[in-house]
């Protein structure tokens, strides 16, 4: 088969009588056939994702943050964060590697995704 996954991404911008928009959808193939789906909480301590392990070969991730006062941040590694989400935030990225998370001043619930390449 081909183009298991789905992406679409949206972004706009108004201020001062400036405005832009940029939407992408693309189709992606993926040669595993395992994903996961969870909530999980993330502490102040760097730790990964744990149901990644779940997946062969980590791919496609959708990261949400739950929490409605602290934000998290993700990476590949402690201390190697890329992505911040706010409360409420969240993103679609892909990554070869398993991701981890840290939360700011307390446990964050955070719900994410992830396809098998």
């Amino acid at each position: 088969m081909a183009n298991e996954v789905s992406i679409a991404v949206s972004l706009s911008y108004s201020k001062n009588g400036v405005s832009a928009i940029r939407e992408e959808s693309f189709k992606a193939d993926v040669a595993g056939d395992s994903m996961t789906h969870a909530i999980q909480s993330v502490g102040t301590g760097y730790e990964l994702l744990t149901e990644v392990g779940q997946v062969g070969t980590a791919g496609w991730y959708f990261l949400k943050n739950l929490d409605p006062t602290n934000f998290v941040e993700f990476g590949e590694g402690d201390n190697e964060f890329a992505i911040k989400l706010l409360p409420g935030e969240s993103t679609v990225f892909r990554a070869s590697d398993p991701i981890g998370g840290k939360a700011d001043t307390g446990d964050c619930l955070v719900e994410y995704m992830v396809i098998e390449l």
